[in-house]
C-alpha cells in the first residue's frame, strides 16, 4: 500500500529511544505497552533495548510487510510480545483493559482524510462527523481532521477511567484539538506536556510536530499542556491551556494582558471571496487592466475597485494598490442579471469566461445567482478601514484610505474592520500595532495555523479597554511610526491628552456590536 495513502512517517530508531528514555527520565512506569500503529516495530525495540520492566508489548499495524518485519523482534526468550496485522479502527482495544498502568505509545499516520480521499486511500474511520460539527462548519471544512485525530479520540474512549498514559508524535495542531475535544467532551487528563520535534530532521516534513504525552484521569483534571523546547529540555518553555473557556498559547502572558480581553465594538469582517483569481482580479500594464492570463479587459471602470492582499500588507512597500478586482454585487444575492443592462461590457466579459466562474466547486456558490461572489456587503465599501493578513505570524495592522475616490477592497486572505473616518482607522490600526496589543496576540495566537491570525482572535480583543490602556504619549508615537498607509491621506493625526474625548470621537457616535 501507498506510504502516502497511508500518511506513513516511520520513526527512526534512535528517536525512539530518546522518546523512551524521555518518558522514563519523567517518572512514567507501566507494566504494558500497546503500540497501536507499530510500523516496523521501532517503538517496540526502543522498549526492549531499554530494559524496562514491562510484562507486556502489544502491537497492532494494518500493513502486512511491516508486521513481518516486526515480528522479527520477538525472540523464543522473549514472550511478551504480540504483533497483530489489524486495522486499528476495526480493534475493540478495550480487551486490554486492567488494573495495570498502561503506556500507549507510537506514531500514528501524519494525513487528514480528504488527504487520503483524494489519494483513494482506504486507512480511515468510518465515515462519521465524530465531532459533530453542525451546519455550515461540517459542510466547509472544519469536519476534515487527522487520521492520527481519530485515533488519538478512539484511544480516548476506549481507555477513559483507566490507568492509562498516552504519548504519540503528532502535529502541534492535531495535539490542540485533542486537548480541545479532553475539555469540551469531559474526558480527565493531566500532567499534559508536550515536547517539539524537529519533523524536518527526522521526517522530511515541513509540519509543526511534538510529542504530545497526556495521561488519563478520573479525579481533579487538568488541561493545561507544559510546552517544552524540544525532547531535552528541562523545563517548559510555556503553558497552553484554557482561560475562560479559551484555549491560549501562553497562560502567563494571557493573565498579562487580558485587561483588553473582550469584544471588539466594531465588527471584523473577511475580504471578498470570488475563487477565480484568473477571471476576476486584475493588475495594470501599460495603462490598461489585464487579467492573470495577460488578456486586456476592457469593463465598466465602475466596477474595478483597488484590491489589497496579504502580500501587499506584509510587504511596506507602495502605499498605492497595484491590483484592481472585480466586483459583481454590492450585497450577498443581490441580482446579477442586471449587469446586462447597466454594465454591457462586464457582462460580456464574465460570459466569456463563463466556464471558469461556473465551475468553481465551493458549495457557497450553489442556488446564488450566477457570477455571484461572496465577503461583499456595506462594509466592503467603507472608505476607511484597518484591514489585517491572516496569513502571518507577525499581525501588521494597516490602515487604508480610498484611493481616487474609490474605497480600498481586500481579498479572503484578510480582515477589515471598517472605520468612519480616517482618525478612526489610523487611531485603531496604531493601537493594535502597539506592544500590548501584540502581546495579547501572541498569547492566543497558534503560529503553525494554516491561518494564524482568525476573525476569532480579532473580535476578542476589546477596542475601547484597548485606547484607555494606552498611554497616549505612547499611542502618538505608534501613529507617527505605522509602517504603511494605503491610500490617499493628508490628515497629520494628534490624539491630544484626553482619553475621554477620544474614546468619544471614536466609539460615541455609534457601537457596531457583533
Amino acid at each position: 500500500m501507498n506510504k502516502k495513502i497511508l500518511g506513513d512517517f516511520q520513526t527512526p530508531l534512535h528517536l525512539a529511544k530518546q522518546i523512551v528514555s524521555r518518558l522514563n527520565d519523567d517518572g512514567f512506569h507501566w507494566a504494558r505497552v500497546l503500540e497501536p500503529t507499530c510500523g516496523m516495530g521501532n517503538f517496540i525495540q526502543a522498549i526492549i533495548e531499554a530494559e524496562l520492566p514491562v510484562e507486556a508489548i502489544i502491537g497492532i499495524e494494518i500493513q502486512a510487510n511491516y508486521v513481518q518485519q516486526a515480528l522479527r523482534l520477538i525472540t523464543l526468550s522473549d514472550t511478551r510480545i504480540q504483533i497483530l496485522n489489524q486495522d486499528i479502527f476495526a480493534s475493540d482495544l478495550r480487551q486490554w483493559h486492567t488494573q495495570d498502568p498502561l503506556l500507549i505509545l507510537g506514531n500514528p499516520p501524519w494525513i487528514t482524510n480528504s488527504e487520503q480521499g483524494a489519494k483513494n486511500g482506504d486507512n480511515l474511520p468510518t465515515k462519521s462527523n465524530f465531532k459533530q460539527l453542525a451546519g455550515l462548519d461540517a459542510l466547509t471544512g472544519k469536519s476534515n481532521f487527522d487520521v492520527a485525530e481519530y485515533i488519538w479520540i478512539k484511544l480516548l474512549h476506549d481507555f477513559k477511567h483507566t490507568d492509562t498514559t498516552i504519548a504519540l508524535l503528532c502535529k502541534t495542531s492535531v495535539a490542540r484539538n485533542v486537548l480541545r475535544y479532553c475539555h469540551d467532551a469531559h474526558i480527565g487528563i493531566r500532567d499534559a506536556r508536550m515536547y517539539r520535534i524537529d519533523s524536518q530532521k527526522w521526517f522530511a516534513a515541513s509540519v509543526d510536530a511534538c510529542l504530545f504525552v497526556l495521561s488519563l484521569t478520573d479525579e481533579h483534571p487538568d488541561y493545561a499542556i507544559d510546552v517544552f523546547a524540544n525532547l531535552s529540555a528541562q523545563s517548559p518553555e510555556s503553558q497552553i491551556g484554557f482561560v475562560d473557556k479559551t484555549l491560549v498559547a501562553n497562560i502567563d502572558t494571557y493573565h498579562a494582558t487580558r485587561l483588553i480581553a473582550g469584544r471588539s465594538p466594531i465588527e471584523w469582517r473577511q475580504g471578498i471571496k470570488h475563487d477565480a483569481a484568473m477571471v476576476m482580479e486584475l493588475h495594470r500594464k501599460d495603462n490598461r487592466w489585464c487579467n492573470k492570463a495577460g488578456e486586456s479587459v476592457d469593463v465598466e471602470d465602475a466596477y474595478i475597485y483597488p484590491l489589497l492582499k496579504s502580500s501587499d500588507l506584509q510587504a511596506h512597500k507602495s502605499s498605492l494598490p497595484t491590483r484592481g478586482v472585480i466586483v459583481t454585487q454590492q450585497y450577498i444575492g443581490e441580482d446579477t442579471h442586471r449587469l446586462q443592462e447597466s454594465a454591457p461590457r462586464l457582462w460580456r466579459y464574465l460570459n466569456h469566461h463563463a466556464e471558469i466562474l461556473d465551475a468553481r466547486k465551493s458549495s457557497i456558490y450553489t442556488n446564488k445567482p450566477r457570477f455571484s461572489i461572496f465577503g461583499v456587503g456595506d462594509y466592503t465599501f467603507a472608505q476607511h478601514k484597518v484591514v489585517v493578513s491572516g496569513f502571518y505570524k507577525q499581525a501588521l495592522f494597516v490602515p487604508v484610505m480610498p484611493v481616487d475616490g474609490k474605497p480600498v477592497l481586500c481579498d479572503d486572505t484578510c480582515y477589515l474592520l471598517p472605520c468612519k473616518s480616517a482618525l478612526e482607522a489610523i487611531v485603531l490600526a496604531a493601537a493594535l500595532n502597539h506592544t500590548l496589543t501584540q502581546r495579547f496576540i501572541r498569547s492566543i495566537i497558534f503560529t503553525d495555523a494554516k491561518r494564524p491570525i482568525t476573525k476569532t482572535l480579532l473580535s476578542s480583543i476589546n477596542l475601547e479597554a484597548l485606547i484607555e490602556h494606552i498611554p497616549l504619549n505612547e499611542l502618538q508615537d505608534c501613529i507617527d511610526s505605522l509602517p504603511l498607509i494605503i491610500g490617499t491621506h493628508s490628515t497629520t493625526i494628534r490624539v491630544g491628552e484626553d482619553h475621554t474625548q477620544l474614546l468619544n470621537d471614536l466609539f460615541a457616535v455609534e457601537k457596531r456590536l457583533l
